[in-house]
């Protein structure tokens, strides 16, 4: 995964290209500004549908909350924000799963661990 300073590295890069072929056609005073507009409004339009899209689901589970379940049970699909109990302790369901939050420990976060014996 990129990070940050590869991400701005690359934007700086598309800009320069940009500009140059602005400047190629003709409009050196403006093809800096152009091409920095160009880039930049498609980036700023990527990252508008990404927070949309964030907050879609952070408003999903701002109203669905946190559900009790009880005992983990086989038989059971399990949605995100699910909590069973599991050999003594809490679990939460951090996707969809069926499977035993000792089985699947990336499906699962431990919310609070059941006393040792």
């Amino acid at each position: 995964m990129a990070t940050t300073a590869d991400r701005a590295e690359s934007l700086v890069k598309r800009i320069s290209e940009r500009a140059k072929e602005f400047a190629d056609q003709g409009m050196k005073s403006e093809a800096f500004g152009l091409a920095a507009g160009a880039v930049l409004s498609a980036q700023i339009a990527k990252v508008l549908e990404r927070i949309e899209k964030l907050e879609s689901e952070q408003a999903l589970l701002a109203d669905r909350g946190l559900k009790y379940c009880g005992t983990w049970q086989r038989a059971l699909d399990y949605r995100r924000g699910d909590c069973v109990t599991h050999k003594g302790s809490l679990w939460t369901a951090v996707k969809a799963t069926n499977k035993a939050p000792d089985e699947a420990a990336s499906d699962w976060q431990l919310s609070a661990k059941g006393a040792q014996r």
